[in-house]
């Protein structure tokens, strides 16, 4: 089997916000179509990777639930380095 295209190089860092079915989705094909190492990948999820695409990929992974009391300290000092910071929900605040 051919190795998949490479459509782009990334950079930055990511931080994804929530690892539903949506975030274990794109995870894969993130890493399948851009040239991205593992350090630059960063999840908060509210449970824990039960799945284990993360530790798949060898992508940090935080359980830590958002509220609408701590988003903003917990995201502070994450997103601050982030090129790019992303929910993966079908719908946001997280704590509606």
């Amino acid at each position: 089997m051919d190795k998949p295209e490479k459509y782009a190089e990334f950079g930055g860092r990511i931080i994804m916000l929530g690892f539903g079915s949506i975030g274990q989705a794109i995870l894969p094909l993130l890493f399948r179509h851009i040239t991205l190492r593992p350090d630059q990948v960063r999840i908060i999820s509210r449970s824990p990777d039960r799945s284990g695409i993360a530790a798949e990929y060898g992508v940090e992974f935080q359980a830590q639930p958002l509220t609408e009391s701590n988003y903003e300290s917990v995201l502070e000092a994450r997103c601050a380095t982030a090129t790019s910071c992303s929910t993966c929900r079908s719908r946001w605040p997280a704590w509606n």
